[in-house]
């Protein structure tokens, strides 16, 4: 072979998702290249994702237990093999939602057929989940709400993730793997509804050999074309093609991890593999992890059969997966700032309250900007909005803990948002009212007079900062009580935010 046409990266090693397309090429000691396995069969190679099993780099011990599950079948079958009461998922049932929620009162509006707010599952084709949807998948859709807030990923509680994301953590850590070494991401439909790209949900004509699939496709859609294109949570299992439910694809990032699995093995079984320790594919397979880690495979165990459903682990170097989109990939398993991050030395599990709190505020300032922007404000509305302004200080003492400046902004937001949620609760024209309170905050004094005009009909606006802000402003928190995850951070002034420079302070009288 030419020179040119070989490439010698000395990394752990190359890959791409166990497809085989790349050479693996040890980086300790020469290597003879003898041959060059090129995978064509992409689509089905794909479907495999980082976290799964595979079937390269496995020890060689000569017990069964590393090799490759049953591929799904579209057989009818796969209707015994469901059975097993080892993968029976956990129900969650009988949550009611509650209307003066602000996720709980946009699930309602968005199931009884009004617009999807932004964070609703889609997937890459626009196709938003529907009641119906979550009826044929026997869904609660309060469990919408908590993969929205990341309380919990889907197939969880809220309690559950708890105790599921501090057991992992102590688990790592009595193998040798402290907090500050590990990022850990969710993957797959556990935190994403959807599964990715690479795996579209079969049609009638697709299984035409499994009749009971047809059945349910037909019980699930009718004659509507409306579909998704890619594949709900437990959607496959529902229909009877898997035999198994969706299960958890955790990626923990750890060159430590990597390390620490490349020293046992070599002492313990030198011969177990042969060349690149990853097998070419970038991640330590299952065999690897189990044998290095055995407090973390107690712990997967354990919550296997917690949850009734299987836990695919991958470790990786603590760079992450590789970005294949720069080989002109559009599958890639690499960091994203949309990841589930479950913990990582920038969103420490320990924190996650302040995160989910810091997210839920996010969301307050984008619903009730598109509420008014909408004209939807008015005495029917007026009253949640009104519940969940209360709500959201008392989320803001957890958001801003230790932080003053930032609480205190929240307060002059909060002082002008309640002028306006009043004013729309005496059917004021949300045409005359600031949709956002940086609207009024940076508008000029004869604008402010306009805004103050509508939502205090016969009061004028106090040039001054309300004299009762500091007495009655909760204070924030300093200590955390975690319950769940977080999401992004909060945008309390929106698109246009008010520059905290700005001295003026102007406010709407109380």
């Amino acid at each position: 072979m030419p020179a040119e046409d070989v490439l010698s990266v000395p990394l752990t090693g190359m890959g791409y998702l166990g497809q085989k397309e790349w050479v693996a090429l040890s980086s300790e000691r020469p290597t003879l290249l003898d041959g060059v396995s090129v995978g064509r069969s992409q689509e089905r190679a794909a479907e495999r994702t980082a976290a799964s099993s595979v079937n390269v780099g496995g020890p060689a011990l000569g017990s069964g237990e590393d090799a490759l599950p049953e591929e799904p079948t579209n057989s009818s079958d796969a209707q015994v093999k469901g059975s097993d009461p080892q993968w029976q998922p956990l129900e969650i049932t009988g949550h009611q939602l509650n209307p003066t929620d602000l996720f709980d009162h946009q699930t309602i509006r968005t199931l009884d057929g009004e617009q999807h707010p932004d964070w609703w599952p889609r997937d890459d084709s626009g196709y938003a989940i529907s009641k119906r949807d979550l009826d044929f998948l026997g869904i609660d859709p309060v469990q919408i709400k908590w993969l929205a807030t990341k309380e919990a990923p889907m197939g969880m509680t809220p309690e559950l993730y708890d105790q599921f994301g501090t057991e992992l953590l102590e688990a790592l850590q009595r193998d040798g793997v402290p907090p500050d070494q590990v990022d850990i991401r969710l993957k797959g439909t556990g935190s994403g509804f959807f599964s990715g790209m690479h795996k579209e949900l079969p049609r009638q004509e697709d299984t035409p050999d499994n009749p009971e699939a047809v059945k349910r496709m037909q019980e699930w859609f009718g004659d509507s074309v409306e579909r998704p294109k890619r594949r709900p949570h437990d959607s496959m299992w529902r229909l009877g093609l898997e035999s198994v439910p969706s299960d958890f694809d955790l990626d923990i990032n750890s060159t430590r991890m990597i390390r620490a699995a490349r020293e046992h093995w070599k002492e313990r079984h030198p011969d177990c593999y042969p060349g690149d320790f990853m097998g070419g594919h970038g991640y330590l397979d299952k065999g690897a992890v189990k044998g290095t880690f055995p407090n973390l495979a107690g712990w997967t165990d354990r919550w296997e059969n917690k949850l009734g459903r299987e836990i695919s682990v991958g470790a990786f170097e603590s760079s992450g997966p590789i970005n294949a989109t720069k080989f002109g990939r559009s599958l890639s398993g690499h960091f994203r700032s949309t990841d589930w991050i479950i913990h990582n030395s920038d969103q420490p599990w320990a924190e996650r309250s302040k995160r989910q709190a810091q997210s839920w505020l996010s969301e307050y300032w984008n619903h009730s900007q598109a509420l008014i922007q909408r004209g939807e404000l008015g005495p029917k509305t007026a009253p949640t909005m009104l519940e969940l302004h209360t709500q959201a200080d008392r989320m803001a003492t957890v958001a801003y803990a230790g932080q003053d400046e930032q609480f205190m902004e929240h307060v002059r937001n909060q002082t002008v948002q309640k002028a306006v949620f009043q004013a729309g609760q005496l059917g004021v024209d949300n045409a005359k009212l600031p949709s956002h309170p940086a609207q009024f905050l940076s508008a000029s004094k004869e604008e402010k007079k306009r805004y103050a005009a509508s939502m205090r009909p016969g009061r004028t606006p106090n040039s001054g900062k309300p004299a009762d802000t500091t007495k009655t402003a909760p204070r924030p928190q300093r200590r955390l009580s975690p319950p769940g995850s977080g999401g992004a951070k909060p945008s309390p002034t929106g698109n246009s935010r008010h520059n905290q420079d700005q001295q003026e302070g102007t406010d709407i009288e109380r």
